[in-house]
């Protein structure tokens, strides 16, 4: 996350490589030095350490801006060193509140109103000292005694709606996702020179081009080589292309492996040419944000120590994790009515379905229509059609609307839950095989969006923000 703004600002992408952080005790302790010490020895050590931590740390926020800190943007008239002094003392002051907060509540936030709290008492000795005046600091003053500062500090919080800022503080690469009037999610990318659209499918294992979309690429058969792949391991078919170049946005990735087949739907004309299937998303270390509709890439596998800070960043904001497993689909275990239910994670899929054959073992009722049809006195089901790829998903299926009395994820229980049940198995589609075997429902992009899933496969968690947040996703 941008954390510093304004001169601070390039700390920020710097802050996931530096030096070993000072220990939460010796924070602790220099925090409550600036709280309730004017100790010029005493407050001298603190304050490097404050901002250096408050700098580095992944897992706290600390706003700096002419709004938020203004004594680091004005002019005092005081001589050189004096005013450096000054500076740094109510700085560190700032950070000190902020941290305090942050850290006593362990979670992610970036509200200076903790901070703005600490500041006065340091600005009133340090005026009183010196003689100088901050405007900015004294219109705080003045909200503070109106009793309207904390509705400000709520306004300048930067952090208070999305993480996308935290998650680029990381090291990772956003890019927006783009949504058609169904819901699936697809990525804006360029290949060879060609802008086009890429379905992100954590449901198809292998990324697949259509060719006659994807012009001009070579096959590894065409290229005389083969390629070792840190996910799928050696490939020697000679039918496999090679993406020499893709970009997403600022983005760029070379040598990346797809298989060619053209995509095809019944009566439906595709918006994509091509999909960013599972074993993109693997080997780059991407995390997807599906209820505020962005991806995010990394060069590199996250460090244990920022993986576990990502984790306890997410856990003090509210969300729950789930540990999926791997193998030719991202997994996981869920309970509907108590019984429990593995579920492919399926950003492909723009509805959640179930497999028909499960709904009387979880004792499950299918909707029906409001009133009969006409010459008819019984109701009949809502039905519809599920309409996926040839060759790689569904095909086209008839499907009934299920409902899920309860669907407990994690610490999480959802009622009343309605999706589709169709006559599939999930370890017949695609490249499922064996591995699927205990799988029965696809769950899909309407869930993932409503519920905020933040789809890590870098670690294999799956996210779920509380309920009652606040989300952008369809």
């Amino acid at each position: 996350m941008k954390r510093l703004l304004g001169v601070l600002a390039l700390l920020a992408g710097a802050a996931i490589t530096s030096g070993a952080l000072p220990e939460k005790a010796a924070v602790l302790q220099a925090i409550e030095v600036m709280e309730k010490s004017h100790d010029p020895a005493a407050t001298a050590a603190a304050v490097p350490l404050l901002i250096e931590f408050g700098d580095q740390s992944p897992d706290v926020a600390i706003i700096y801006s002419p709004e938020v800190t203004p004594w680091k943007y004005e002019d005092f008239k005081l001589d050189k060193e004096t005013n450096e002094r000054v500076v740094a003392l109510l700085t560190a002051s700032y950070v000190a509140g902020c941290l305090k907060q942050q850290l006593a509540q362990n979670r992610f936030d970036g509200n200076p109103y903790d901070g703005w709290l600490m500041v006065f008492d340091r600005y009133l000795d340090l005026k009183s000292k010196y003689g100088f005046a901050s405007p900015g600091i004294e219109q705080l003053l003045l909200q503070h005694r109106l009793g309207t500062l904390r509705d400000y500090a709520d306004a300048k919080n930067r952090f208070k709606a999305t993480l996308d800022d935290y998650f680029r503080l990381l090291g990772y690469h956003s890019v927006a996702l783009v949504r058609d009037e169904s819901g699936l999610a697809m990525v804006q990318g360029n290949i060879g020179g060609k802008n086009l659209n890429l379905l992100v499918d954590t449901g198809c294992p292998f990324t697949t081009l259509d060719p006659g979309k994807v012009p001009g690429l070579k096959t590894l058969g065409q290229l005389g080589v083969g390629l070792r792949d840190s996910f799928l391991g050696p490939l020697t078919d000679p039918t496999i292309l090679l993406i020499d170049s893709l970009t997403f946005g600022e983005a760029r990735f070379v040598n990346q492996p797809a298989r060619a087949q053209k995509l095809k739907i019944d009566y439906v004309r595709l918006p994509f040419a091509g999909i960013l299937g599972l074993d993109f998303l693997l080997r780059n270390f991407a995390l997807l944000d599906c209820g505020h509709q962005r991806i995010y890439f990394r060069s590199s596998r996250p460090s244990p120590e920022q993986a576990a800070a990502m984790a306890e960043s997410l856990l003090g904001s509210g969300y729950s994790g789930v540990p999926m497993r791997c193998t030719t689909r991202l997994a996981f275990g869920a309970e509907v009515n108590g019984n429990p239910l593995g579920w492919v994670v399926d950003t492909g899929a723009t509805y959640s379905l179930l497999e028909e054959s499960q709904s009387s073992r979880l004792h499950l009722t299918f909707i029906q229509k409001d009133r009969p049809e006409l010459g008819s006195f019984l109701r009949k089901d809502v039905e519809g059609r599920a309409v996926g790829l040839r060759g790689i998903g569904l095909g086209t299926r008839r499907l009934r609307v299920v409902c899920l009395p309860s669907l407990s994820v994690g610490s999480q229980t959802w009622q009343q839950v309605q999706i589709g049940a169709a006559d599939f198995k999930v370890s017949e589609l695609g490249d499922g095989g064996n591995s699927t075997a205990d799988l029965h429902g696809l769950f899909g992009s309407e869930l993932l969006a409503a519920h905020g899933a933040l789809i890590d496969c870098s670690s294999l968690v799956i996210w779920f923000q509380p309920d009652g947040a606040q989300r952008t996703g369809r």
